[in-house]
């Protein structure tokens, strides 16, 4: 039997939360779930997930801070991750990219029935 893929959901909005971990599961991954930078850093250490989902605004946590940590740390610097934001300013865009995002993707322009399947794109 093949082990499911794990992806970790670092997001702050419990409606989001929801709908993309329901979809995930539903889709046959199993589903981590971060609200907060601390929260976030150590599961990554801990769980090495598969794939990170990652909201840039969470609360008073900053989601370019979280990538920028995650990319520095020994630990966690090769993890795959994708951004998932609503912010759409292109020098945002860049940076993320710029500092080890696989993807950005914009929450209002996803279609929640071909979010599965980029997420499996990005798994190979």
């Amino acid at each position: 039997m093949k082990k499911k893929k794990t992806i970790l959901l670092i997001e702050d909005d419990a409606y989001q939360v929801s709908m993309y971990a329901t979809n995930l599961k539903n889709n046959g991954f199993s589903v981590l779930h971060a609200k907060n930078q601390q929260e976030a850093l150590q599961m990554a250490k801990k769980q090495k997930p598969d794939l990170i989902l990652l909201d840039l605004l969470l609360g008073e946590d900053n989601g370019v801070k979280i990538l920028k940590k995650l990319k520095k740390d020994p630990q966690t610097k090769n993890l795959k991750v994708v951004i998932l934001s609503n912010y759409k300013e292109h020098s945002l865009i860049t940076e993320c990219l710029q500092q080890g995002a696989i993807d950005y993707l914009v929450k209002d322009e996803l279609e929640i029935n071909g979010f599965c399947e980029k997420i499996k794109s990005y798994l190979g």
